[in-house]
């Protein structure tokens, strides 16, 4: 779509962990952007979403069909629809075909964050956990871990797996944000949490949306948030991150506001 046309719809996309539920509940202090589930996911339509994408095979006409009807809903609300549902970014290209005013935002956070976090979520670990002893259970290549074939998780340690991970998603990111700039950004998670009304600032004058309306922020997070991974990760671990880390700098991962 052209930026001379106005947004209705913000998509909060990324990988699990990289502060993506943060972005979602700070928008939500302006009083004209809505989620029907408060900051929250849904569960069953989070799973839908997931394993669609692990077995290779489109978005579920059902999981259209559910974004259709509570848009319409928010469009005759004279609201703005936002989602965060994050392996929507592998969704892009029906979303957009779908519902062309949407504007994509890709949280791109340090990637021992990222790892340091999902080591503590249950459910990601766990199903690290499973991936290794069922290797089968997904399609190869696999997009959503950033794996050739299954015969390489045997290769890989639980710390290597999550960074394949974050790493494919930023990659896929980087892709999309240079293919359809008018669609797709990437801000920093650190800006968000030092910056966060600058940041705001400067994606909604780059961005035509309808009547944002009032924001108060009413969200706080600690700055050590940043630096947490350091006390959850061995100088080993932070190493092999950090390698990962100038591999993605080297081909340019960075917010394009």
């Amino acid at each position: 779509m052209s930026k001379k046309e106005n947004y209705k719809n913000i998509w909060i996309v990324g990988t699990g962990r990289s502060g993506t539920h943060f972005l979602c509940r700070s928008l939500l202090c302006y009083e004209n952007i809505i989620d029907y589930l408060d900051g929250n996911e849904n569960k069953k339509l989070l799973i839908d979403i997931r394993e669609s994408i692990l077995q290779n095979k489109s978005i579920n006409s059902s999981v259209l069909k559910y974004y259709e009807k509570i848009i319409n809903k928010t469009m005759e609300n004279n609201k703005i629809f936002i989602d965060q549902h994050h392996p929507n970014i592998w969704n892009f290209k029906a979303l957009i075909e779908n519902f062309p005013n949407s504007l994509f935002i890709f949280v791109n956070r340090d990637i021992k964050q990222i790892v340091s976090s999902m080591l503590n979520h249950k459910s990601i670990y766990s199903n690290l956990k499973i991936l290794i002893k069922n290797p089968e259970t997904i399609y190869y290549p696999s997009q959503f871990y950033g794996i050739e074939k299954k015969e390489l998780l045997k290769e890989y340690n639980i710390i290597e797996l999550c960074a394949l991970r974050v790493q494919s998603h930023k990659l896929r990111a980087k892709i999309l944000s240079e293919d359809y700039p008018d669609n797709f950004i990437i801000i920093n998670f650190d800006d968000l949490v030092l910056n966060k009304n600058i940041l705001f600032n400067m994606i909604f004058s780059k961005f035509k949306f309808q009547d944002l309306g009032v924001f108060k922020d009413n969200i706080v997070v600690n700055n050590k948030v940043l630096t947490k991974y350091e006390s959850n990760l061995s100088k080993l671990d932070i190493e092999t991150l950090n390698n990962y880390e100038i591999k993605l700098k080297s081909i340019d991962i960075n917010d394009n506001l």
